[in-house]
């Protein structure tokens, strides 16, 4: 048979993704860019990828060279990387726009004339936006060439299967193909989730409230959402994990990182979430569900048709334990996730269990963000202080000081009686802007010591940023306390 032809033509913003943060799009006039994709359905066979830092990556051929590419819906249009264009041949014209990020923006150029083949799946002639991806190489430990964007996912269904670590391209369930040519399998009783807009976005809500999420493929957060919408969930006082992002241009984000029991999306519920602060496009409504929760299913995204179908659970025979080598699989988010579900499983009584997941996360601690996570709920919940101990000292030492880890830090110092250590890693912590937490945790190390005037002044320090910090601290277990004087 020959392949089905299908011929797309879209005035479409370059877009870029931004590692661990989100979606961009292009802040300048719209061009007209052509793409022609062919699919064989003669000679299919699924594609295998891998999960980076929760990032889709799969090998293609790029004018014939192989390439990393990373599967985005976000980006506004499939991206090439422009040092890569030109060593493979192609033409890249002189700066045409920016691309809009969260946080600033990325000159784009255009490539007019490009072949991307994805082995087994589909041969593509289009044009190109071209970028600087040297920053999310940087991130994936890995020259990423290509990033696969809004294009195809408004065209095509793309089968993702996180169980066998597998993708495919098929026609749109939507479109209307002669009967011979092949189509998407079902399962009989699939439900699906009904899309919202070009964006696309899903409906859910968090704690009984409801939300609009954009659906992005290119966002390792489970679930990120705006300022504004963290404001009116009333996460405001929920106790949160402090780390680290980074835009498309390296800048970096400040996160906060909190579990929300009740969560629904669509019609798919669950009792436990990682909801991450991140910046949020306003066109996004109040956040975006990420590939942090997708990773948990085989699923069909299909925008053209405006369905997404959750097959099953991709993780239903995986190990607690995750093998060493497949260490990368974890994001921080999850880390900071699985961290505050051993702590609960520790209060429950459930110890060995708890124990044994504390275990298998510290291995996967390697970046300074998921170190402090788990250094932060054992210090909190004051559980395996030498864990805890290490982790913050690795987390400030690999931060170069990042005032929310040394915090950290004397967090676990502080559970750990080690108050002059703890009121030193406080004091500098406030030296490089910490705000509540640090105060609070030094009114708590001078009510100890005695010295009442020190811990009323730093008591009300902290309570000027944060309202319930005094509440906060005493459910860790240290309450303002004053101690005599001998």
């Amino acid at each position: 048979m020959s392949g089905l032809r299908l011929v797309l033509a879209a005035a479409l913003a370059c877009g870029l993704i931004s590692p661990g943060s989100g979606q961009t799009q292009l802040a300048q006039s719209q061009s007209q860019f052509n793409m022609q994709l062919q699919l064989d359905p003669a000679k299919r066979k699924p594609v295998p990828f891998e999960l980076e830092r929760d990032h889709i990556l799969l090998q293609v051929q790029v004018e014939g060279r192989s390439a990393w590419a990373m599967l985005d819906n976000g980006a506004g249009r499939t991206i090439i990387d422009a040092s890569f264009a030109k060593s493979a041949g192609l033409k890249v014209t002189a700066p045409v726009g920016q691309a809009r990020t969260v946080t600033g923006v990325l000159e784009s150029s255009i490539v007019p004339d490009a072949h991307i083949a994805i082995p087994g799946q589909a041969n593509i002639e289009a044009t190109l936006g071209a970028i600087d991806l040297s920053y999310t190489s940087k991130v994936m430990g890995r020259p990423i060439s290509l990033i696969l964007g809004k294009e195809l996912f408004q065209n095509l269904a793309v089968a993702i299967v996180p169980s066998n670590k597998a993708l495919e391209f098929w026609p749109s369930t939507a479109d209307n193909l002669p009967p011979q040519v092949p189509r998407l399998s079902l399962p009989p009783n699939a439900g699906s989730i009904v899309l919202d807009n070009d964006i696309p976005q899903i409906r859910g809500a968090i704690g009984g409230k409801p939300v609009l999420l954009a659906v992005d493929l290119g966002d390792a957060s489970t679930i990120a959402i705006s300022q504004a919408a963290w404001h009116r969930l009333g996460l405001d006082n929920s106790a949160t994990i402090i780390g680290e992002s980074a835009a498309a241009d390296g800048r970096p984000i400040r996160t906060k990182t909190t579990i929300v029991g009740a969560f629904r999306v669509g019609w798919e519920s669950g009792n436990k979430a990682a909801v991450t602060l991140l910046p949020v496009l306003p066109e996004h409504g109040d956040g975006r569900l990420g590939i942090g929760f997708f990773r948990h299913y085989d699923f069909v995204v299909d925008l053209r048709a405006r369905r997404i179908w959750l097959l099953g659970n991709a993780d239903a025979s995986r190990p607690l334990q995750v093998p060493k080598e497949a260490v990368a699989l974890k994001s921080d988010g999850q880390i900071a996730a699985d961290a505050y579900h051993a702590v609960e499983l520790y209060k429950s009584g459930r110890r060995t269990e708890a124990e044994k997941l504390l275990a298998a996360l510290r291995p996967m601690a390697r970046s300074d963000v998921a170190a402090n996570s788990l250094c932060w709920a054992e210090a909190t919940a004051g559980i395996a202080l030498d864990s805890a101990l290490q982790l913050c000292r690795d987390a400030v030492k690999q931060s170069n000081r990042n005032p929310d880890y040394l915090d950290s830090l004397g967090m676990a110092l502080l559970q750990s009686g080690k108050l002059d250590e703890a009121l030193a890693a406080y004091n500098e912590a406030i030296d490089r802007g910490q705000g509540a937490s640090s105060h609070m945790g030094r009114a708590v190390i001078h009510a100890r010591m005695g010295d009442a005037a020190l811990a009323q002044a730093d008591l009300a320090a902290a309570k000027l940023h944060d309202a319930g910090i005094e509440a906060r601290f005493a459910g860790y277990g240290l309450k303002l306390e004053m101690a005599r004087k001998p």
